[in-house]
């Protein structure tokens, strides 16, 4: 062949005097005949077998291939550098940049490395000169059918490096012919174990020169042949090494970078003419493209013939599934960019199946069809070829398809930076800490993307949607067969993605959207128990807290789609799950619990925490309607902890508000199943109605109570028992002062009075009741005023329901009289508290033993509470008595069980209080005054035979009572401000009539020894007191009304009439009867002078008010002192000496005056 001996010795080969012996027509002609040699398979596999098979042989196949490789390397300025292979729109600096770095990270051995490093030396050495190879380089004839001739014909140049491509194409085509058949198979294998290395660099070499289009798609066949014999023949270094050959062509690294830097700074135009003209332009010098870069049709070709091999060998690709599956990335990146209307700059221009200017093609070549290798490039065909390589994942056994699985997450990890053994149950102390894009920035990939520019982008992850794609088609595979076959390491992959602690937003959204759609398709496809328990386990970690990452936000938006999973799943696939309640119940809690946190820190709210609550309460929401039937005890118990998590959690008020009542969706379910849970679920209530917010304790307190009043009638004693010592109790001691006292209080009274005899009936009821009423009279005096009132209602509910003689009833009494007797201590109580005091007062009234000891604390208290003048409120009280008054009223005066002597007593206090004080005070109490004064005449009308009203001066009370207003007389408040009731003093002197009527004639028939002595003459006393005040109270002067003596004079009639015939009674003393004719003397006085000097006077007379009443007073103080009969001798002798001084007194003044006026008549 003239290029010397196939010896590793280049050295020597170089010094070889054989070759200058060869003349060049020998040099074509040997040429010739191994091209036939290399066209016959079967010769080549026979060469082999006699001389390669064994040791000590002169491998002469070898050397053949070896010798054909040195000569197509020979003279590589013949052969020029394609203009296509290294891409489009490509600068000069940047392929230089990548010349020797094509294959740095490739792995693939050392003759690979070696054949690259060749290729891009002298690719970079020769430069884009050099003619090619194409039909030019042909012969019409060739030399050895041309042997007849004297001379040899003169060869073109190129044309023995023609026949060289064509023998390697030959010898690369024969491996392929032999793997076809069993008897010749092991001898391809040897065969392409010989040849792959010398191979490997002559075809690597020659795809990137300036070959013709049918010889290039010879040569790309060839390789491709070649690659997926040498993997049906389980050769895979050699496989690995031509397919990173062809992946390094069908998407060359600078294409990428270019791409990269050409969206990162824009294009930038040429300087203008001087590079060009330098020939400097090729070098790099005079600025980047005005167009993106892109990919050549040749580079398509070679991506496409990478998919085949690739499809072809699908089942045994093996680790090598990773570089392929790289390349198919970085064509994406290019393709899908030049597809984008949008880009920076319009990509509409990319020649993608347009061959380049200089492509070595003759017009003779343009005549001719195009190979099919080169036909049907367009971007639609290569991406539907793609999509069909992914596709056909599904043909793969499981050995295969996990370790395709395997390759393509190992890449998707690669390209965020992140390290493939990640735990994802613990939280770094420092993200910084874990591989970031940024610490491998400048390093890369086979494909030559930067990474730090991937995560900059922004755009979504090639392997995590392949990943996705291949999951869903698979689905079936990987949910039926062991999780180990890639369910495994897809869930887990998809995880670490989506937590991972520095990887884009974008990208970690989309792991966590994938993770999403595969767990829901899962369950849709097969509800089974096994698969159920494999789709919580990744679901769970999906939605875990941790790790926490520099992104917080993007761990929300991560949670926040898992716990959106989990509802679709729940609504899909809810009634058909037999397992994993206590996962999705363990995951719900982790949305409201709150991380621990290091001691003097806490947990600072972040705004995706009420996002997330409000994403995972739909699915409690639904388990709590529509799947409770579902649940065991277990889960049940487990059901109300998470309700109880929802309820304490405080970024939703809304949220913990139907929490509550879902809680009594619930215990609808569990108390008529487990008496346990519901205590339990009474407890979460408990919890909640501690709440900080009062809206929540206030929901809470309703549910818990409503819940008790409901299934209270079937509470065992036990039950009954656990539920007062461990809720209601315990909630009273832990209320707030505030509304949602009131409404505990009102709640627990109500619990009382529906459940009173239940409770009563307990072993414990004595000690519940004390405890009970402790804290009620602890309520009703420390605390604010309403939950005053709310323990008294209590306390009214408690009494309403205990029959009479019942124990406690001794116990409510004690705390009634204590609250009592705490009215003048503390804050001041509304009326209100009052009323409901006095409501307690009569029911107690009605149940309790009375004794008289009983009685009078009774009215003590009582009289207390009607006469508190320190309530912050008060109603007018002068037309209608204030329902405080009222109640107080109308207890006194019914009362049964006083006894005549109280109840006279308190009537005669409640009358009083209208005219006692300096009238300054809020209340007036006249309507008081006006309902005691005539119900004092009716009560004591019927017990005027009582013995005990005269002995312990109840009587002089009521008479009492009754003076006072009399005296007053124009003095007394109004009776009113809008009505038209009469005077009190007028009220006062009817009832009075009507006492004494009944008094005197009691009295006259009582025996001597039935009263004392001395409260006789005090009752004596009174009345005669009473009668002095009718005749001798203030005139009213001007304002009097005409009237008013009319009313007094049957008054007085009455009065007499009752008085007068009973004087005579030895047992009304002398005093009585005496100070009874001075009144009348003093009320007979007609007139005074209007001045005072002794002896007489000629002034003018003013004459008396009230004439009639005088003259009446002056006829019965006659009348009296002229009676005849036997027994009023004395009354006679008594009234005698108030007469004469009368008469005296008249007489003095006339005598007197006479002196003065001598013949003046006198004035009238």
């Amino acid at each position: 062949m003239g290029t010397g001996d196939a010896d590793d010795d280049k050295k020597e080969a170089k010094k070889d005097p054989k070759k200058d012996l060869v003349a060049p027509w020998q040099h074509v002609l040997s040429l010739e005949v191994l091209r036939g040699i290399s066209g016959d398979p079967a010769l080549l596999r026979a060469i082999w077998t006699q001389y390669d098979n064994a040791e000590g042989t002169p491998n002469l196949f070898a050397k053949l291939v070896s010798a054909f490789g040195r000569l197509v390397n020979d003279k590589p300025q013949l052969l020029g550098v394609s203009s296509q292979i290294h891409g489009l729109g490509v600068p000069a600096s940047t392929a230089a940049e990548h010349a020797n770095a094509g294959y740095l990270d490739m792995g693939i051995g050392m003759m690979a490395s070696a054949a690259s490093a060749g290729v891009s030396t002298v690719t970079a050495m020769i430069g884009p000169t050099g003619g090619g190879l194409g039909q030019h380089s042909t012969m019409k004839q060739r030399l050895i059918e041309q042997h007849d001739k004297a001379e040899a014909p003169v060869a073109p140049e190129t044309y023995p490096y023609l026949l060289a491509v064509q023998s390697l194409d030959a010898i690369a085509e024969s491996i392929p012919n032999g793997v076809a058949h069993e008897d010749t198979r092991e001898t391809a294998r040897g065969m392409a174990e010989s040849a792959w290395p010398a191979l490997l660099a002559a075809l690597s070499y020659l795809m990137s020169t300036e070959l013709s289009d049918q010889l290039f798609a010879e040569v790309l066949t060839a390789l491709q042949d070649f690659t997926i014999a040498c993997g049906e023949l389980g050769l895979s270094t050699p496989r690995d090494a031509f397919i990173n050959t062809l992946a390094r062509y069908a998407v060359p690294p600078p294409v990428v970078s270019a791409m990269q830097s050409y969206f990162e700074n824009g294009p930038q135009q040429k300087s203008g003419g001087t590079a060009d003209a330098l020939g400097l332009s090729a070098l790099g010098v005079g600025g980047g493209p005005a167009s993106p870069p892109s990919l050549s049709e040749r580079n398509l070709a070679c991506l496409r013939s990478l998919v085949v091999v690739a499809q072809t060998l699908a089942s045994t690709l093996g680790p090598g599934w990773h570089d392929v599956l790289e390349t198919l990335q970085n064509a994406n990146y290019l393709l899908s960019t030049a597809r984008k209307p949008n880009a920076r700059r319009s990509a509409s221009n990319l020649p993608l199946a347009a061959p380049a200017s200089g492509s070595g093609r003759s017009s003779q070549d343009e005549s001719t069809p195009r190979p099919e290798a080169l036909q049907d490039l367009d971007i639609e065909t290569i991406q539907a070829a793609v999509t069909t390589l992914f596709e056909r994942s599904r043909e793969l056994d499981d050995e295969a398809f996990t370790i395709f699985i395997t390759a393509l997450c190992k890449l998707s990890s690669e390209m965020i930076g992140m390290d493939p053994v990640v735990d994802l149950t613990m939280s770094p102390t420092t993200p910084a800490g874990l591989l970031s894009p940024g610490a491998d920035s400048g390093r890369r990939r086979t494909s030559g993307i930067n990474i730090s520019q991937s995560i900059k982008s922004g755009e979504r992850s090639f392997g995590l949607s392949k990943l996705r794609a291949i999951a869903v088609l698979n689905l079936p595979r990987l949910i039926a067969s062991d999780p180990s076959v890639g369910w495994t390491e897809v869930t887990q992959h998809l995880l670490k993605v989506a937590r991972h602690v520095s990887a884009p937003s974008a990208i970690r959204l989309q792991a966590s959207e994938t993770l999403s759609e595969i767990l829901q398709t899962a369950l849709r496809t097969v509800p089974e128990p096994r698969v159920q328990h494999q789709v919580f386990d990744v679901l769970v970690l999906q939605v875990d807290v941790n790790p926490v990452s520099n992104t917080v936000a993007t761990d929300y938006e991560v949670r926040s789609s898992g716990f959106s999973t989990l509802n679709q799943i729940l609504e899909s696939s809810g009634h058909s799950l037999e397992v994993g309640w206590p996962t999705i119940f363990g995951m719900l809690d982790s949305v409201c619990k709150k991380p621990e946190v290091n001691e003097g820190s806490r947990h600072v709210p972040h705004r995706g925490d009420a996002n997330l609550v409000r994403i995972a309460f739909p699915s409690l929401t639904l388990i709590c309607t529509d799947f409770l039937s579902s649940l065991d005890a277990t889960a049940m118990r487990q059901c109300i902890a998470c309700l109880g998590f929802f309820g304490k959690q405080q970024e939703d008020v809304n949220i913990t508000l139907a929490a509550i009542g879902l809680l009594w969706n619930v215990s609808d379910k569990v108390q008529g199943e487990s008496k346990e849970l519901w205590l339990y679920l009474l407890t979460e209530l408990l919890e909640l109605a501690r709440d900080s917010r009062l809206e929540v304790r206030t929901g809470a307190m309703q549910t818990l109570f409503r819940c008790v009043e409901l299934y209270g009638a079937d509470l065992s004693s036990e039950m009954w028992d656990e539920v007062l010592w461990k809720v209601v109790f315990p909630l009273l001691e832990t209320m707030r002062s505030d509304e949602s006292q009131v409404l505990a209080l009102t709640s627990v009274g109500s619990i009382f009075g529906n459940f009173g005899q239940k409770i009563a009936s307990l072993p414990s009821s004595s000690k519940v009741f004390e405890t009970l009423f402790e804290r009620l009279k602890l309520s009703f005096i420390s605390e604010p005023r309403q939950c005053s009132t709310a323990s008294l209602k209590v306390l009214e509910r408690v009494v309403a329901t205990t029959e009479k003689g019942a124990p406690q009833l001794d116990h409510i009494w004690d705390t009634f009289c204590s609250m009592g007797a705490a009215l003048s201590d503390g804050e001041p109580y509304t009326q209100d508290n009052l009323v409901a005091l006095v409501r307690v007062a009569s029911l107690l009234h009605d149940r309790l033993e009375w004794t008289d000891e009983r009685g009078k604390q009774l009215s003590s208290i009582l009289r207390a509470v009607i006469a508190y003048s320190r309530s912050p409120d008060y109603r007018p009280d002068v037309d209608s008595m204030s329902p405080l008054q009222e109640a107080v009223a109308e207890l006194v005066a019914k009362s049964t069980h006083l006894g005549p002597s109280l109840v006279l007593s308190d009537l005669a206090e409640l009358c009083s209080l209208a005219y006692v004080g300096d009238g300054t005070g809020k209340l007036s109490y006249v309507a008081l005054s006006k309902f005691a004064m005539p119900k004092m005449a009716e009560v004591y009308e019927r017990v005027a035979d009582t013995d005990a009203l005269y002995e312990d001066g109840t009587i002089e009370s009521v008479i009492g009572a009754y003076a006072l207003p009399i005296k007053l007389k124009y003095d007394c408040p109004s009776a009113n401000k809008w009505g038209s009731d009469p005077p009190l003093w007028r009220t006062a002197m009817t009832t009075f009539v009507r006492v004494l009527k009944i008094l005197t004639s009691t009295l006259q028939g009582k025996r001597l020894e039935a009263i004392e002595k001395q409260r006789f003459e005090a009752i004596w006393g009174q009345v005669m007191d009473v009668f002095a005040g009718v005749l001798l109270a203030d005139d009213g002067g001007d304002s009097a009304d005409p009237e008013d003596e009319e009313f007094v004079l049957p008054i007085l009639e009455k009065l007499q009439a009752a008085v007068g015939p009973r004087l005579a009674d030895p047992r009304i003393p002398d005093r009585v009867v005496s100070a009874y004719a001075e009144t009348l003397r003093k009320a007979s006085v007609l007139y005074h002078y209007d001045v005072r000097v002794p002896g007489g006077t000629t002034a003018p007379v003013v004459a008396e008010s009230q004439e009639k009443t005088r003259y009446w007073a002056f006829d019965h103080l006659i009348a009296s002192s002229s009676r005849r009969g036997n027994n009023d001798k004395r009354v006679t002798s008594l009234f005698v000496p108030s007469l004469l001084k009368r008469l005296e007194a008249t007489l003095r003044h006339f005598l007197s005056d006479a002196k003065l006026r001598g013949q003046m008549p006198f004035s009238r």
